[in-house]
């Protein structure tokens, strides 16, 4: 808010500025104007006196100093519109910015300490006041980072918020940052073939091997699919080929027994 009301106090600065400039250049434009011109006898010394005949000229309205200094120096109006228009203005954004405050009543706020400094980051702004909402802090927070560039925004993940209305019993759901595993995206990006939905991807929290997942229910090869988990040689499942023989025969000894019972 302080960054938008100086944003609009610049472009009017500027606006002021220039038309205070174009007053300016209209003033020395008329004291330019006024100047005495210097006569032609002032650099031509007349051989013979020269004859003038009389002449009445006609009669024209002109304008003395005062007339044209007037309206360039009186600006102490324009000064005072101005003053008052800023000021009606930033009384009006100060209105409008404690009427969007004064919506929520209750603001929840996560407090953050080293033991030495604490930082506090607002969460949620709530309606009501805090005696309407029953409230359970986070037990574990995790996975705390900066995020963007011109606004900066410090992103936690917690896990056992819990925000209830009192008198409504409504809860308001808090999305916890949990990450996909591979088969999850496995099967996300089977229904969305089922669908027929051919553009697909992944936004915050991809990674090099749910791309992959994604490219092979796709039909596509990555090249990065030699290193596709291979069941082969998985201990229990893979193939014998791949697994010591001391496990091998416990196996046959415990698939034997298993089948004797």
């Amino acid at each position: 808010m302080i960054s938008l009301i100086s944003l609009v106090l610049s472009i009017l600065l500027t606006i002021a500025c220039i038309i205070l400039f174009n007053k300016v250049r209209a003033l020395t434009t008329a004291l330019i104007l006024l100047q005495k011109a210097p006569s032609s006898a002032a650099f031509v010394t007349p051989q013979t006196p020269p004859t003038f005949h009389y002449m009445q000229s006609p009669i024209s309205t002109t304008q003395n100093y005062d007339s044209l200094l007037s309206p360039q120096l009186n600006q102490w109006p324009s000064i005072v519109l101005a003053a008052i228009t800023i000021i009606s203005f930033v009384g009006v954004l100060h209105y409008l910015y404690k009427q969007v405050c004064t919506k929520h009543h209750t603001k929840l706020i996560l407090e953050i300490s080293n033991g030495l400094t604490c930082l506090t980051i607002p969460v949620v702004n709530l309606p009501l006041c805090p005696s309407d909402w029953d409230i359970a802090t986070p037990n574990n927070i995790t996975n705390m980072r900066i995020s963007g560039t011109f606004y900066t925004k410090l992103n936690v993940e917690m896990s056992g918020l819990s925000i209830v209305n009192v008198h409504t019993k409504q809860q308001i759901k808090t999305l916890p940052g949990v990450a996909c595993t591979r088969t999850e995206i496995k099967e996300f990006a089977e229904e969305a073939k089922a669908l027929g939905i051919q553009y697909i991807g992944l936004c915050c929290g991809n990674a090099s091997h749910y791309m992959r997942i994604l490219a092979d229910v796709y039909g596509k090869d990555p090249p990065a699919n030699k290193f596709s988990p291979n069941m082969d040689q998985h201990y229990s499942f893979g193939d014998d080929k791949h697994r010591n023989d001391y496990y091998n025969d416990l196996f046959e000894t415990k698939l034997k027994d298993n089948k004797a019972k």
